[in-house]
């Protein structure tokens, strides 16, 4: 506390004074008698008024040693003094003056002087107090005015909150203060406290609810003035040295609390300044969440535009519903999220994407079918669905919650166009608010967008793709079936050729037999070929292989007598089929036996496959020449050239087919001499056989 020459002159004249009230005493006492017709009553009063007066001015420099406005104080009342003892002076000096002059005795001059002199003193420090704490009350309503500006330029609730507390202190004098902020419905904890609270409490408490007489003024929204907190049936420590207390609510953030440690400390004049700082603090913590709720506004709703964009880049839709989930806990801070998307079958929403933390929510299902009970959130979201209205769900518990996760009260429900539910929840119980809500919807309509893109560039590329397998089908058979068809014309043109050469030129029937079965076998193949190109579309059913096999098997020991065919295979085994896998089968038995060199040609079949498989093995083996490298190449590159042909049709077909299964073909050496080539076809998960034509 900076230290004045007024304040200094100020002390100086109340010290004089109080040292003349000792002065007076001791000249009454020891120096002077009191005359014979002076009374008792006037002895006793005149002895005991200057020990009184030198106490009086004494407490007050004491009392007002550490005022926040001791200048004033001390100014105004030492020349409240200097001026109350002259006017006391002037009348009786003036009265000495004359009874001198004229002669008459003057009875106890020095006593009367001295007592006037401590008099006019006590008068003039008691109304230069008076106008001193006038001034003092507009002295802090203007400084209250100027600390508006102050609360009004805090960036945050806490500096809002410390310097209330600070202004309170050193304007209103309240040096035991603090500040109390609601953390939940429960709670009230300390924000801002003088340093003096803390030497009052020793450690300043938290407030549970229903504990004090703070929590009441909270709860009531009226302010509360305690002249002895002992005396309250509310009081939170009976044995506090606090007695009195002033707590004034602040709206909904908290409460003030000034303290003191003596009774009946905050007059009228404390309570309705405080009030008043109070009632500017809570405007400037209005201001500041205000500004704060602004400013989460404004970073909401540009992580929502970051967000949004990224959906414009999604290519999955596992990979547009996680994006939706991250853009939901940036924008609006929900952490329980989920989306749940229609199956092809649209029998059962599937979980496409959950946040982390609900990983152990939303009923700890992978997927909600319809016939969801009734009291579940499954049947919530196949509603929504329905409806396709949004719901909101302000008590989760009369649902069928999940048995691990988070505790949740709140959980909207919003539908994804007709292709699932977005769904978030929270634990607080108020939900979320209207501009969350708003922005949520921003965003499920954003990822119905994204979904309807991914599924439309997936369908795109799928026809890309698509229309690029069938140009290449296309064109390995038209030069397939152009260079086979025009060889083996070419082969029935020459040995027709012998019947104009004479009448004992022949033409080999045999040959021209086999010329024939192989145009027959072209135009086989190419119709099968032709069913790849247009039966993408169709459905992929289940057959059982082992009778592809036994059919395919029957024919080639019936076609060919000399052939030993050795089958090992399941009781069943069950395949997906696109309705040619038999067509596939056979081309490749065929092969073995129509280019095997050897006397006595073997074919081993054979269908493996484990019992965690998802793939069936169809191993064709042979002890034939093998299968060049050169044709090998030529099935790896996929690629036809007019420099580089196959040796027919066949294994092209093999190929397409069980492509078009999601199956491999695989062909490899086999020693000492022949081919193995293995089919690997995905395991059915049905068992729909199709009619004999079919498989």
């Amino acid at each position: 506390m900076v230290v004045t020459w007024r304040e200094c002159i100020g002390a100086a004249i109340i010290t004089v004074f109080s040292l003349s009230g000792l002065i007076t005493e001791g000249v009454a006492i020891t120096t002077l008698g009191w005359d014979p017709l002076t009374p008792l009553w006037g002895q006793a009063i005149g002895l005991a008024f200057p020990p009184v007066s030198t106490v009086a001015f004494g407490w007050y420099l004491w009392r007002y040693h550490a005022h926040e406005y001791r200048s004033l104080l001390y100014t105004c009342a030492g020349g409240g003094c200097l001026v109350g003892a002259t006017v006391f002076l002037s009348p009786i000096l003036g009265i000495t003056t004359q009874q001198t002059v004229i002669g008459q005795p003057v009875l106890n001059a020095e006593i009367s002087l001295l007592q006037s002199f401590l008099g006019g003193g006590l008068i003039g420090l008691t109304t230069g107090h008076i106008y001193a704490t006038t001034r003092v009350e507009r002295l802090k309503l203007k400084r209250l005015h100027d600390t508006t500006r102050s609360l009004l330029l805090a960036s945050d609730t806490a500096e809002v909150a410390e310097r209330t507390v600070t202004h309170a202190e050193r304007v209103l004098g309240l040096d035991t203060s603090g500040i109390h902020t609601h953390r939940d419905e429960s709670v009230l904890e300390p924000i801002a406290v003088t340093e003096q609270t803390v030497e009052v409490l020793g450690s300043v408490p938290t407030i549970e609810s229903g504990e004090s007489i703070a929590w009441e003024v909270y709860d009531s929204g009226e302010p509360a003035f305690v002249d002895n907190v002992r005396n309250h049936a509310n009081v939170y420590n009976p044995e506090t040295r606090v007695r009195s207390e002033m707590i004034i609510p602040i709206g909904d953030f908290g409460v003030f609390l000034a303290a003191s440690t003596e009774v009946g400390a905050f007059d009228e004049s404390d309570r309705a300044l405080a009030q008043v700082l109070i009632s500017n603090a809570e405007a400037a913590f209005d201001r500041v969440s205000y500004e704060t709720t602004i400013e989460e506004r404004e970073r909401s709703l540009e992580s929502l535009h970051d967000r949004l964009d990224r959906l414009i880049y999604t290519q999955t839709t596992e990979g547009t519903a996680r994006e939706a989930i991250n853009a939901a806990e940036d924008v609006t801070g929900a952490t329980l999220t989920g989306v749940y998307l229609l199956d092809e079958a649209e029998t059962a929403l599937t979980k496409a994407a959950v946040s982390e933390e609900a990983s152990g929510w939303f009923d700890n299902t992978p997927y909600y079918r319809q016939d969801q009970d009734a009291a579940s959130i499954g049947a919530l979201a196949w509603e929504v669905i329905a409806t396709g209205e949004s719901v909101s769900v302000d008590d989760v518990h009369k649902y069928t919650p999940s048995a691990s996760g988070p505790s949740v009260q709140c959980l909207l429900v919003y539908p994804v166009g007709d292709r699932g539910v977005f769904m978030t929840a929270r634990e607080d119980p108020n939900g979320f608010d209207t501009v969350e809500r708003t922005l949520l919807e921003t965003l499920v309509s954003a990822l119905e967008t994204a979904l309807n893109r991914v599924e439309r560039e997936q369908t795109l590329q799928q026809n890309e793709s698509r229309i690029a397998q069938h140009r290449q089908r296309l064109t390995v058979l038209n030069r397939v079936l152009r260079h086979d068809i025009r060889n083996t014309a070419n082969l029935m043109l020459g040995e027709l050729s012998k019947l104009t050469e004479g009448p004992d030129s022949e033409p080999d029937h045999a040959k021209l037999e086999q010329y024939v079965d192989k145009i027959v076998e072209l135009s086989r193949n190419a119709r099968y070929a032709e069913k790849t190109v247009e039966n993408t579309e169709d459905p992929v059913t289940s057959v059982d292989v082992t009778q592809i096999i036994e059919s395919v098997t029957n024919d080639i020991k019936t076609t060919w007598q000399s052939v030993t065919v050795q089958v090992d295979t399941p009781t069943q085994a069950y395949v997906a089929s696109n309705g040619l896998l038999k067509p596939a089968i056979e081309n490749i038995a065929v092969n073995a036996v129509e280019h095997n060199d050897v006397n006595s040609p073997r074919i081993n079949i054979s269908v493996s496959s484990g019992p965690d498989s998802d793939e069936v093995l169809i191993r064709i083996a042979d002890n034939g020449p093998g299968i060049s490298e050169y044709e090998r190449e030529i099935f790896e590159q996929r690629e036809e050239t007019e420099l580089r042909h196959s040796s027919g049709l066949g294994l092209w077909l093999v190929h397409w087919i069980i492509d078009d299964i999601d199956g491999t073909v695989e062909i490899e050496q086999r020693r000492p001499r022949g081919t193995v080539v293995t089919l690997r076809v995905p395991r059915a998960t049905a068992r729909d056989v199709p009619d004999e034509d079919q498989l």
